[in-house]
């Protein structure tokens, strides 16, 4: 492998530096705010830092699921096969504890900056934060070397949904804890029994890691990065995509046979309905848990974000199928008709998140409208930023030399929900 040059440790300094600033803005001013309010509207703080918590832990266990905590890339795991593969796997399980215990001193210094601004014991909670991320590490470590990547991935969900209760119980009581915990279990086991992966146990613990799993956490690092370095989220969708287990068929030829792509929108509707739905049914309750505790606009940021990751999941096969000339051929129409078909179930879901959030909060009529037209406005502002451009141009960055295009593609979709979040809180004021 090349050894990193001096440009090389510039940029990762420089992003290391980026991050603790982001990060002590959030411990020092942006958390502690949002406790501060909870307190003022009746609420404990302490428990809305710990549903909190639950989200981060939920994040710290997803993320060591998706790299692995040891991996091997393929040529490094040919090139050590010959001598002795158990010593380079301790070492790629040393190199994540060491990635674990900074980035776990970071979250805790973080969590302890939050707590002590807002005048809350500090020390204690931020050592039993690092010392619970230690020890998730471990968890991973051993779900990975037994081959259980199922259970791995229901470790995020089972944080996940600990917060919504937790957030639930904080702010409408037990009953409503009860019930919201109630759709979490029947979630939960519904992802057990249809979930892909394996699950299977073993008689004996394995020496080794399964290679596979070295194999693929080596994949998943590898897209990061090259996510990081081409500005380009769909490296790692594409590598999860190849990774995950098939389990959707080709579409029917029926679909395709009618005069218009209506049954084409019917088999997309059907298709991306349970992703969307499911997104939905868990953002919907976080945002009038979030108005209950905090107010109005913690509640719009979690709706848009919650619509803008809806669009993104199901509107992907209509941008897919805007660069090919398939369906255009198919029904003599230009792309605009099917590509419409494709991104109807994002239309559809977001819509009836717009107008239940809209009832449930007392929302105007005009920010609803706004909330239910941010889909469109995303896939939209997506299309017009992958168009080709004629010319090139580079501006300059700390980080080199960047195409503005591809700065275009890189913010083209928040860039639209942060101006309708804009738009739906001023007409909400």
């Amino acid at each position: 492998m090349r050894p990193r040059s001096k440009g090389d440790w510039y940029e990762v300094l420089l992003g290391v530096a980026l991050a603790a600033m982001v990060l002590y803005a959030l411990g020092n001013s942006g958390v502690p705010r949002l406790l501060t309010d909870a307190e003022e509207r009746g609420h404990s703080a302490a428990w809305v830092a710990v549903a909190l918590l639950g989200f981060v832990l939920s994040a710290w266990t997803a993320g060591w699921s998706f790299v692995g905590p040891v991996a091997l890339t393929a040529a490094r795991l040919h090139w050590v096969s010959w001598r002795r593969p158990d010593v380079a796997i301790r070492a790629a399980g040393r190199r994540a504890l060491l990635v674990s215990v900074v980035a776990g001193a970071v979250v805790a210094v973080t969590a302890g900056l939050a707590l002590d601004a807002a005048e809350l014991p500090s020390v204690v909670p931020a050592v039993a934060v690092w010392t619970a991320l230690q020890l998730l590490l471990l968890v991973a470590v051993q779900l990975q070397r037994r081959d259980l990547d199922r259970t791995a991935r229901l470790l995020p969900i089972a944080f996940g949904a600990a917060a919504v209760v937790i957030a639930a119980a904080e702010a409408w009581g037990a009953v409503a804890a009860t019930v919201t915990a109630c759709v979490a279990a029947v979630a939960g086991a519904a992802a057990v029994v249809t979930g892909g992966g394996v699950a299977r146990r073993r008689d004996a613990v394995a020496e080794l890691t399964p290679r596979w799993q070295l194999l693929r956490g080596a994949r998943h690092r590898w897209a990061i990065v090259a996510g990081i370095t081409l500005m380009d989220g769909d490296v790692v969708r594409i590598v999860r995509n190849r990774d995950a287990k098939a389990t959707k068929r080709a579409l029917p030829a029926a679909v395709f046979r009618g005069p218009r792509p209506v049954g084409l929108a019917a088999a997309a509707f059907l298709r991306g309905l349970p992703a969307a739905l499911t997104i939905g049914a868990v953002a919907v309750p976080i945002a009038f848990a979030a108005h209950e505790i905090l107010g109005l606009t913690p509640a719009l940021v979690v709706v848009v974000l919650a619509e803008l990751v809806v669009t993104r999941v199901t509107a992907r096969a209509a941008e897919a199928w805007l660069a090919s000339p398939a369906l255009p051929r198919i029904w003599g129409l230009d792309g605009n008709g099917p590509a419409a078909a494709l991104a109807a179930p994002a239309v559809v879901v977001c819509a009836v998140i717009a107008a239940t959030v809209t009832a449930g909060l007392s929302l105007p009529a005009q920010a609803g409208l706004a909330l239910a037209a941010l889909p469109v406005a995303v896939v939209l502002r997506r299309r017009s930023a992958r168009r080709p451009d004629a010319g090139l141009t580079v501006i300059a960055t700390p980080m080199g030399a960047v195409p503005v295009q591809t700065v275009d593609r890189v913010v083209a979709g928040p860039d639209v929900a942060f101006v309708a979040l804009l738009v739906a809180h001023w007409l909400s004021a």
